[in-house]
């Protein structure tokens, strides 16, 4: 049995939401018109509920667009003081805008609470790194050199 919802629950999805924009709480109804066009995806709706659908998804765009206005006008004026804290604030309204993914650690043998959850480290973070770099000539030619005697070399990522 399939737990997806029918078309009779999709429509009361819709008809609930359609009520509460009229009764002007549009923050419940973007609530049902999102289960509304999530219950729908993938499924067949016909001409009169897709057209619904579409509103719905209008609907939701546009609250979308007013939130996003009223986030850009809260924080336009808002400066950190620090480099840092300015682009923790940057990325955290991209994360929340989309257009910025959250990248969790996802060990595969061995968990370590309390990391920060950072995409990247900056390279002054580390300070063997030059030592590393300095050294990029000999790796190279270590390197060429098991290439050139057929060695199995396969890189640890691909």
């Amino acid at each position: 049995m399939s737990t997806a919802p029918q078309p009779a629950s999709i429509q009361a999805l819709l008809d609930r939401a359609d009520d509460y924009a009229r009764r002007g709480d549009p923050k419940a109804a973007m609530s049902f018109y999102q289960a509304a066009l999530k219950g729908a995806q993938g499924g067949y709706a016909d001409p009169r509920t897709l057209e619904r659908l579409r509103s719905a998804q209008a609907f939701v765009q546009g609250r979308a667009n007013e939130f996003q206005q009223s986030l850009d006008a809260a924080v336009a004026d808002f400066r950190p003081e620090d480099a840092p804290a300015q682009i923790r604030l940057t990325h955290a309204l991209q994360m929340l805008r989309g257009e910025r993914s959250i990248y969790p650690q996802q060990p595969a043998v061995f968990y370590y609470p309390y990391l920060a959850q950072r995409q990247y480290f900056e390279r002054e973070e580390f300070d063997w790194v030059p030592e590393i770099e300095a050294a990029t000539p000999a790796i190279r030619e270590e390197l060429l050199a098991l290439v050139n005697q057929g060695a199995d070399f396969r890189p640890y990522v691909e």
